[in-house]
């Protein structure tokens, strides 16, 4: 998708995190209460970071439920990112890339909804 390394024309770096050993955050970890929370990655993301890559895979037992995620502090949904349950009881995953602040926080907010998986790993990151 992004090689490591490489400069965008607004001179940004991506950069590749490699290999993770798991998933960064799992259903149980999450507060899935319909409302926006906090995620630190911060222990992932190094200073000076500007966005950041995310791979999410959810799954519900019914459709249209959805995790989102956008840049901490921001109050309108325009500027987003989404994944969302096609069919209920199968795994949807996709790539979500979200800005985060200066202290390498975003926020997620998860349907209020009894979920069968949310597993999310940082995939890289965007330095400038």
């Amino acid at each position: 998708m992004f090689a490591s390394g490489a400069k965008t024309t607004q001179g940004m770096t991506f950069v590749d995190r490699g290999d993770p050993a798991g998933y960064d955050w799992v259903v149980g970890s999450l507060t899935t209460n319909g409302t926006w929370h906090d995620l630190d990655c911060s222990s992932i993301v190094p200073v000076g970071a500007k966005a950041i890559l995310f791979q999410a895979t959810i799954k519900d037992d019914l459709e249209g439920q959805a995790l989102y995620l956008r840049k901490n502090g921001n109050s309108n949904s325009a500027n987003t990112s989404k994944i969302e349950t096609q069919v209920g009881n199968l795994n949807n995953t996709a790539n979500l890339i979200s800005f985060c602040d200066s202290d390498r926080k975003i926020e997620y907010q998860a349907a209020n909804t009894t979920w069968s998986v949310i597993n999310i790993v940082i995939k890289g990151w965007w330095l400038q």
